[in-house]
């Protein structure tokens, strides 16, 4: 078919969280009620720029026959679209299948920047041959300087979470699961991840509402509510500011 012209991800994202805020009538993400787990934030942004996905696709599909001639034929096109239209949404199924950990991870990070002031950045965060995926405050802090923060991100625990236990061998690190999926989270799976090596894990808040009294009463200190993130992250960087400042003086 060629190429479609279409809006980078990051752009997709951008404009899906603007219209989450404009969807709860804040400027802020802080504005949003507190009673909104961030873990909901997250789901719906993905949300959001999956339907937007959908009609840049369509629209994309449009102005390329358009370019072709076909403008005089507008209403067979938007019905070849509508035969086209199950075709899409496979099409993006399997795009979000291949890629969704790579699409939460970059919502997630551009929720901790744009939402709470977090610096950070995606992808190709090499840990001694281990790829972490969100580097706190950037990369270099976490591959050269050994200081800065790592996160593993899976979008639910039906994705290969094992993998990510290499994470856990460097000093400053966390694994995050976005979505709670039927039967993906027990304090079976609970255990098999202490087993496998995980120190500090965030989870969707229901999930945590639902297990977090078991759960800290057995391994304190090592599940968290995904909202505490934020908070967390800002504590961190905090003390390693304070720590880099007060060793600048000596």
């Amino acid at each position: 078919m060629g190429k479609l012209n279409l809006p980078t991800v990051d752009e997709i994202i951008d404009e899906a969280f603007k219209n989450i805020l404009e969807k709860y009538g804040v400027k802020k993400l802080t504005q949003i009620p507190s009673d909104v787990p961030l873990s909901e934030i997250v789901n719906e942004v993905e949300e959001e720029a999956n339907r937007l996905y959908k009609e840049y696709e369509k629209e994309a599909v449009i102005e390329y026959m358009r370019r072709k001639g076909y403008s005089k034929m507008r209403s067979a096109v938007r019905g070849v679209l509508k035969i086209l239209e199950n075709s899409l949404v496979i099409t993006i199924a399997n795009v979000r299948k291949s890629r969704g950990g790579h699409t939460v991870q970059r919502i997630l990070a551009h929720i901790l920047r744009r939402g709470y002031d977090i610096p950070c950045e995606v992808g190709k965060i090499n840990l001694d041959g281990y790829e972490a995926d969100i580097a706190i405050p950037n990369k270099e802090a976490v591959v050269k300087e050994k200081w800065g923060f790592a996160l593993a991100v899976k979008r639910t625990l039906k994705e290969r979470w094992r993998e990510d236990s290499p994470v856990f061998k460097y000093p400053h690190s966390a694994f995050v699961f976005i979505k709670r999926g039927e039967g993906d989270f027990n304090l079976s799976k609970a255990n098999d991840m202490v087993a496998q090596g995980f120190k500090l894990v965030y989870i969707p808040d229901e999930v945590y509402k639902e297990y977090g009294e078991e759960l800290e009463k057995k391994y304190p200190g090592v599940f968290k509510r995904l909202s505490d993130l934020p908070a967390d992250l800002n504590q961190f960087l905090k003390k390693k500011t304070c720590s880099t400042n007060a060793s600048r003086n000596i």
